[in-house]
């Protein structure tokens, strides 16, 4: 693999004609809060006043810059990145991006052409995907998913054909109105069950049966007879169902990662 760094769009290795020879990470530390017991243990309560927050991690990168003008590359990394508050990413670490300050710790000579460049960046500790994640939910009348495989997620969102009850895990996060798109919640944190309730409903297959809503005159039975209201439309020998879709909604968020 070509370990390069990319920093707010700047391939620093192709830029100034640098080699990435070190890469350390010192990771986020969690916050942890403590009660001290004067005659006992310290007691740890950091789940009871709320998720775990982290302070902000580290990383440390070696740059070789080798060759001829290296006072003139030399200047142009330090104004680029010295003191700058800024978006990278990491081709080892293939679709996140990390914000922080990066700072020029040191310059070493290592040979009459050849210097290192020690930079350390002080990075959030949240590490942010970079597409939207994007989940469709089939509701007669709840359907639930799972948000799961990250510390948290950010921007969550519901895309619903009708109105629609929300709820994360045992929370209830608002009753939708319509149609259109909300904010279900900024930040929800660890693995989570989402569940969308809709006003209405029309058909869902339960295995190879079909089970249809009975409400509304959609459906009703005679014997060995069915008929299907106004929603439903024959198509040769197939059945379709015009308004089925305005049972899905579709929950969308971003993944964000130590």
């Amino acid at each position: 693999m070509d370990y390069r760094v990319i920093f707010d769009g700047t391939d620093l290795c192709e830029e100034f004609g640098a080699a990435l020879s070190k890469f350390e990470m010192e990771p986020p530390e969690p916050k942890v809060t403590k009660v001290e017991i004067p005659a006992g243990s310290d007691l740890d309560i950091t789940e009871s006043v709320g998720f775990v927050a982290y302070r902000n991690g580290v990383h440390t990168f070696g740059l070789v810059l080798c060759g001829d003008d290296l006072p003139e590359r030399l200047r142009r990394l330090t104004g680029l990145v010295h003191g700058t508050m800024a978006d990278y990413t990491l081709s080892w670490d293939p679709g996140y991006t990390y914000r922080g300050r990066w700072a020029i710790e040191s310059v070493e000579r290592l040979a009459a052409n050849g210097i290192m460049v020690t930079v350390s960046v002080d990075r959030h500790p949240w590490k942010r995907s970079e597409g939207r994640v994007s989940l469709e939910v089939n509701s007669h009348p709840s359907g639930t998913v799972v948000m799961e495989g990250s510390t948290y997620y950010d921007d969550v969102r519901l895309a619903h054909a009708q109105s629609a009850d929300v709820t994360v895990g045992v929370t209830p996060m608002g009753s939708f109105d319509g149609e259109g798109e909300d904010t279900v919640a900024e930040a929800v944190y660890g693995r989570n069950r989402v569940t969308v309730e809709v006003a209405d409903w029309w058909q869902y297959l339960d295995g190879t049966n079909l089970v249809v809503n009975t409400a509304n005159d959609r459906y009703s039975l005679d014997g060995t007879d069915a008929t299907f209201g106004s929603d439903w439309e024959k198509v040769g020998t197939d059945l379709y169902c015009a308004n089925e879709a305005k049972q899905h909604s579709t929950l969308t968020y971003t993944r964000r990662d130590l």
